[in-house]
């Protein structure tokens, strides 16, 4: 359906295999001086627009999520009657399903491994994260400061337009499928959420983790580098669809912020903005624990009481599951909007349009004001290990000598970039 400024054409351009890290494309002016969009009139630019973005994987050259689950073949669900769980929660669309087996459930525990760079406080025979927090009474969990991040691959291709995804993910301390409910009896271990909305609910994917750290940017209170998740506020963000720019409740510049940011921001880091259900409003619970941000999400896919337009069945964004590097980060002086509706100083600029947008200010921190947003950023900081180079010199089987451009190609490769096999040479 198509509701007044909604209406519109939608172009994709799909690249088969790995492009490497292109310029986004830009609709301007093609010729210097005519524009390319007219409306339904043939008026220019009047009462028309147009916004890039990117949806799934973008272009690299290095693949931070190169390290493939062995023996480990799963499928993502929305949460729903009879499903695990019932309803949507915060940060919690739905969950991993079809872990056949204990083996596969330690397969992929054991594949995710780390979340937070340290090992020493990693558990179980697995020797992972669960990257989520419980309270010392277990009266409930919550994602923590440092979940999961994986790529999902289909298992099999239909076509050569079939994408891998980026989710959000974190374990579940208190839950197992079966005792979820006994339509998942014969799933085994303990639950996987998925923070970020599922793609497909019938699609197969091998799950592919990283080495890198995943982190949910805070202000931190008693600056000890480790999410509280009862006392530590987030820092949270606006932003439109196809825009570049990001509003950010605090200053996140590393140059500039606070010691009490972490972890801080700058040029060249790379972020996510996932469409985690994220609570606009801050909770207590039923120990008397008050969480930011821990209220206010959604419990249900589609709001069917809403009035019949355009949002009517999007309560989740399905494509938010890309990430952005920074290109700029700075602080503006304060405009008219700042004191009296939101928070506009703090500002982000990503190296491409944003694939979709959260705009309204609210009270995530409970103070009463609703003046900021309620996305909060992830970090996602590369390991030096568990990658996989597209592009390098020589393509990875040589050295380049510096002074002529010429490959010294290692045996059994030859060729001006060391990409024709000598198997004599072998």
């Amino acid at each position: 359906k198509g509701y007044a400024a909604e209406c519109g054409n939608v172009y994709s351009l799909t690249f088969t295999g790995n492009p490497g890290i292109l310029k986004e494309l830009e609709v301007d002016y093609y010729d210097g001086g005519r524009p390319t969009l007219f409306n339904q009139w043939g008026y220019a630019g009047l009462n028309i627009s147009s916004m890039v973005y990117t949806k799934g994987v973008p272009g690299a050259d290095v693949d931070y999520f190169a390290t493939k689950c062995e023996g480990v073949k799963v499928k993502t669900k929305f949460a729903g009657d009879m499903q695990v769980p019932y309803k949507p929660s915060v940060n919690i669309w739905g969950a991993i399903r079809d872990i056949d087996s204990d083996d596969e459930y330690s397969q992929l525990a054991r594949c995710l491994g780390d979340s937070d760079g340290s090992a020493a406080n990693n558990v179980d025979t697995t020797d992972w994260d669960f990257g989520s927090y419980v309270p010392t009474d277990k009266t409930y969990e919550k994602m923590g400061g440092n979940p999961h991040i994986v790529k999902m691959v289909p298992t099999t291709k239909s076509d050569n337009f079939a994408p891998a995804y980026y989710h959000l993910v974190w374990g579940s301390q208190l839950y197992t499928y079966s005792n979820w409910t006994s339509y998942a009896s014969t799933e085994y271990g303990k639950v996987f959420w998925l923070a970020s909305p599922p793609v497909s609910e019938t699609e197969e994917y091998n799950v592919y983790a990283t080495d890198g750290v995943a982190e949910v940017v805070f202000y931190d209170t008693d600056e000890d580098h480790d999410l509280d998740v009862v006392g530590e506020p987030r820092v949270t963000a606006t932003f439109s669809q196809g825009s570049k720019v990001i509003y950010t409740s605090y200053d996140t510049a590393c140059e500039s912020a606070s010691s009490f940011i972490h972890p801080c921001l700058d040029k060249g880091d790379m972020i996510f903005l996932f469409d985690a259900n994220w609570g606009r409003i801050s909770s207590s619970e039923a120990n008397g624990d008050t969480i930011f941000g821990s209220g206010g999400y959604h419990t249900v896919l589609t709001d069917v009481n809403k009035a019949n337009n355009a949002w009517k069945y999007n309560n989740y964004e399905t494509f938010t599951n890309t990430y952005y590097t920074i290109t700029k980060i700075y602080k503006e002086d304060p405009t008219a909007k700042t004191f009296s509706v939101g928070e506009d100083r703090f500002r982000i600029v990503v190296d491409k349009g944003i694939n979709w947008g959260a705009t309204n200010y609210t009270d995530p921190d409970g103070d009463g004001l609703s003046n900021t947003g309620y996305v909060q950023i992830i970090k996602f900081s590369p390991a030096t290990t568990g990658n996989y180079q597209f592009v390098s010199e020589c393509s990875n089987r040589g050295t380049c000598d510096g002074g002529s451009g010429v490959c010294d190609c290692f045996s059994g490769w030859e060729g001006e970039s060391c990409t024709v096999q000598n198997a004599l040479a072998m």
